[in-house]
């Protein structure tokens, strides 16, 4: 019987003493080759994108282009610029209308860019708020529910079927310093 393919390349590469004690015999390692051109898919979380403008810039509005920002950050890693995926939460037409026309458009018009979409409704619930006198009130406010799931489920699978190299996160409210 001739030994497998396989153990002669483990034992050409590996010596009996080089070889892990704890794994023994049978383990063969691959490594994968990084390669030159990395694919990059950015996910951006619409509202942490929001929230870091009007920060960083003072937006009232977000204005920002998900697409050209995606693109700036992988041409200055040297990266291609797969996909970008955008998610966020929509008002409903009857709680905000002028909101909900503006989303709409929105992601219509990042659709037309080539920008994946996710939408999901916004979640409305009563928020207790300090007043300057130092008194409460209650003020009803949408968030967003599941965004953070869809965007982990989506990096998973992406990366399951190895559709990038490197993905672009703009998850979590972060700080350079973070």
């Amino acid at each position: 019987m001739t030994p497998a393919p396989w153990r002669s390349v483990l034992t050409r590469t590996c010596s009996p003493p080089d070889t892990p004690k704890v794994l023994g015999w049978g383990y063969l390692f691959l490594l994968a080759i990084e390669p030159s051109a990395k694919r990059a898919v950015a996910f951006a979380h619409g509202q942490n994108l929001f929230h870091a403008a009007r920060e960083a810039f003072g937006y009232t509005c977000p204005n920002y282009n998900v697409a050209a920002l995606a693109k700036q950050a992988c041409t200055v890693q040297g990266w291609e610029s797969n996909q970008v995926r955008f998610y966020t939460g929509v008002s409903d037409v009857g709680d905000n209308p002028r909101r909900h026309f503006f989303w709409t458009h929105t992601l219509a018009a990042m659709g037309r860019q080539g920008v994946v979409t996710y939408s999901r409704p916004l979640r409305y619930r009563n928020r207790k708020a300090e007043l300057s006198d130092g008194g409460q009130r209650s003020i009803l406010t949408g968030e967003e529910k599941w965004i953070e799931v869809r965007i982990a489920i989506d990096v998973v699978a992406l990366g399951h079927r190895r559709e990038y190299d490197v993905a672009l996160d703009s998850l979590s409210r972060r700080t350079v310093d973070d």
